[in-house]
């Protein structure tokens, strides 16, 4: 069943069975990141999330608060928690985009001991 975070759905397709990811976590994922139509933009493939930064599209870092590892979840994200009216046409987001992501989480490293031990790519 879809649930959600304001505009923000989600869907959790398996649940996971270990730790819970928080706002203070590293998030190592795999997955893609597609337009609303079902264009892919982006394949993640044991890539690092830092859920603590506003590196990443506000959407994603809300959609994977929560999720277990070992879980794979749907978020769709809204155009007002991704790239919103602008777009990022570099990146082949058109303006107002409704993003589909899909993700299984794969490790949960706290941020303080991740950054220092394997930053690893930021994403999303």
């Amino acid at each position: 069943m879809p649930r959600g975070r304001g505009k923000l759905k989600y869907e959790d397709l398996r649940l996971g069975h270990g730790k819970v990811a928080t706002r203070d976590h590293m998030a190592r994922v795999s997955g893609t990141i597609a337009l609303h139509r079902g264009e892919i933009l982006r394949r993640l493939n044991d890539e690092w999330l830092d859920l603590s930064r506003r590196d990443a599209v506000a959407g994603i870092r809300y959609g994977v608060e929560g999720m277990q590892v070992g879980g794979v979840r749907r978020i769709t994200v809204p155009p007002q928690l991704g790239y919103g009216k602008a777009g990022a046409a570099r990146a082949g987001i058109p303006a107002d985009a409704v993003l589909i992501c899909e993700f299984e989480l794969l490790e949960l490293r706290p941020v303080s001991t991740a950054r220092s031990a394997n930053p690893g790519k930021k994403s999303g």
